[in-house]
């Protein structure tokens, strides 16, 4: 996308001139019978003066300095690459998960260079309770301007139910100009419970071998209606054993129908058998098979 503005003001131009009057002729007469000749007068003609031309004053056009533009701020699910912003829009997030504000930005860019600062502010009403910045600066192909993308995560431990406010605000730093976005509204609603999120697809290798890393993928899906997001413990164990919860806690965040990959490698396990994962939160399990 290229967009440059001009505003041109045009100069008026003004003359003015005047005309000169029409020069006089005097005439010869005679006396009849008169002893002297009378000589003539005659007046001279008179060389009008010309009135210089006023020389018009051009008003010289009058470019802006480049400004960013917001071209979309949404609240998301997750971002990873170019173009999340727009393809993982949510409205709503699960109490334990991280908000996730994303922006999309023109910058100016000038002989190659951008320079800028976007910030994420939060809102809970009229009151500014989070902000965050983030700083680009680098080379690009030369351009008028240039796209960027960039996502603000915020811990919303503190924050209780309900609606809240977010905007964005770009500033390019070579020329102190900002854009600045409307305000966006989230809401923060409790986690996604059982029944809300199946387990769609398990993939491991296909064998597994007792102290040797391997990788694990489990895809979740929002069945549900609503957007929001996992949080749970996650336990494990071997066998029918007892369950030995993780010290991580998985927290992600799922609009209505989206699913999610959770990918993991270097995963190692000390002895054969079967073991079984569980989301604590949701009453999730699934099983693979160690061998020795």
């Amino acid at each position: 996308m290229r967009r440059r503005r001009y505003i041109a003001t045009i100069g008026t131009l003004v003359s003015a001139g005047c005309v000169g009057g029409q020069p006089g002729n005097g005439s010869d007469s005679t006396a009849t019978g008169a002893t002297e000749t009378a000589t003539p007068t005659v007046a001279a003609m008179e060389t009008p003066t010309p009135t210089e031309m006023s020389t018009p004053t051009e008003t010289p056009t009058s470019t802006p300095e480049p400004e960013p533009e917001i071209l979309q701020a949404n609240p998301v699910t997750r971002w990873g690459k170019f173009g999340d912003v727009i393809e993982n829009p949510t409205s709503a997030f699960g109490s334990g998960a991280l908000v996730s504000i994303g922006s999309r930005h023109e910058l100016p860019v000038v002989d190659g260079k951008l320079g800028a600062t976007v910030q994420c502010n939060i809102y809970d009403g009229d009151e500014r309770i989070e902000e965050e910045t983030s700083e680009t600066s680098k080379l690009v192909d030369p351009a008028d301007t240039q796209e960027e993308e960039v996502v603000f995560r915020f811990d919303i431990q503190g924050m209780g139910k309900g609606t809240y406010g977010a905007e964005i605000i770009a500033q390019d730093d070579r020329f102190g100009t900002r854009a600045r976005s409307n305000r966006i509204e989230f809401d923060i609603v409790g986690p996604l419970t059982a029944g809300e999120v199946e387990v769609v697809e398990v993939d491991h290798p296909a064998s597994i071998t007792a102290e040797e890393p391997f990788w694990l993928d489990v895809v979740f899906k929002n069945v549900s209606d609503r957007d929001s997001s996992i949080v749970s413990d996650h336990s494990l164990r071997r066998n029918l054993g007892d369950w030995a919860t993780a010290d991580t806690k998985l927290g992600e965040n799922l609009a209505a129908g989206e699913e999610f990959t959770w990918e993991r490698t270097g995963i190692e396990l000390p002895r054969r058998g079967e073991y079984t994962e569980r989301l604590d939160g949701l009453d999730l399990t699934w099983s693979f098979d160690v061998e020795r």
